[in-house]
């Protein structure tokens, strides 16, 4: 693989989270113990079993997150070879995966492989796969609410923005367990309400000081044993964006309240753990009974202090 073209993808499999994203403010919200375990100690699961390669390797069983990661990834070098004006192979991008030496391991990238192949059979290649009155004005872009705005930040990536008839639409791409239910007016009527669209939405508004919020579209990539593709438009009104900015405000208002409550205990105490002083649990969030235990279950709950040591830690620093 020629330098260029291997410079091209690592730029477009690159870390695109950014610090206070939508998934790290719902966290906050659903629970303080899960937000400072995730995005402040950054603790992961540790795998110990009888198989040593899998020992001491963070996470367990497929890792969908990767797989999401790595499907952003192919769309982003397929999107800027459009805008180029470049004819590209989306499979450069898993042919420098299986020949890397840190590479995905082969069970990942045989998902993001099949589904990958699903979604350009799907769209075409063509114009990065979107239609042809579609103009790419943006990939990856960054936004971030102005600091005026609240005492703490909201940021984001808009995945792809795209230009049609005259209007700004702003796409998030979503690899998805399940499909769009096929009743689409419910479904946009409660992404509406999601700060995850409405925050893309109110942010790009910001940056671009448009007039009106631009509308989401939802492109779903369905991880069914027959993937499907999905695309809907939600349109975002601006009392959905004035809503989002009225709880942000609050939010980031009483989270910075807790970040500072943190750092006076221990400065005051000398103590360093401000687990169970400032960052309570919410147990009903812990193993509720619909829907998926908290990610630290194991963690918080765990039988003994030897058994959390053995199953979690740090991945600069894996507990022994």
């Amino acid at each position: 693989m020629n330098p260029e073209l291997k410079a091209e993808i690592e730029l477009c499999l690159g870390d695109t989270s950014t610090e206070w994203g939508s998934s790290r403010w719902a966290a906050w919200r659903r629970c303080k113990r899960e937000s400072y375990l995730a995005y402040d100690v950054k603790l992961e699961r540790v795998i110990r079993d009888d198989d040593d390669e899998d020992e001491g390797r963070f996470g367990g069983g497929l890792d969908y997150f990767a797989v999401g990661h790595y499907c952003h990834g192919i769309l982003r070098y397929m999107q800027r070879g459009a805008v180029k004006g470049e004819e590209r192979r989306w499979e450069d991008v898993t042919d420098y995966l299986g020949m890397a030496v840190d590479g995905p391991p082969p069970e990942l990238l045989e998902e993001v492989y099949r589904l990958m192949r699903f979604y350009w059979e799907f769209w075409g290649t063509a114009n990065g796969g979107w239609p042809s009155e579609a103009t790419i004005t943006g990939i990856e872009e960054y936004l971030e609410t102005p600091p005026e705005l609240a005492v703490l930040p909201h940021t984001g990536r808009a995945d792809t923005i795209l230009e049609i008839g005259g209007q700004i639409v702003v796409v998030d791409t979503k690899t998805r367990k399940n499909k769009i239910p096929d009743d689409i007016e419910k479904f946009r009527r409660k992404a509406r309400t999601r700060a995850q669209f409405v925050s893309l939405s109110g942010m790009l508004q910001m940056k671009l000081k448009l007039d009106e919020p631009p509308a989401v579209m939802v492109n779903a990539i369905v991880k069914t044993k027959l993937p499907q593709m999905q695309r809907v438009i939600v349109d975002i009104r601006q009392v959905d964006v004035d809503r989002w900015i009225e709880d942000h405000k609050a939010n980031a208002a009483t989270a910075l309240d807790q970040q500072e409550a943190a750092a006076l205990y221990v400065s005051n105490s000398g103590i360093s753990d401000v687990l169970p002083y400032v960052y309570p649990r919410n147990l009903d969030s812990c193993a509720p009974e619909l829907g998926s235990p908290c990610r630290f279950y194991g963690y918080c709950h765990a039988l003994s202090d030897e058994e959390r040591a053995l199953n979690w830690g740090v991945k600069a620093k894996v507990l022994p």
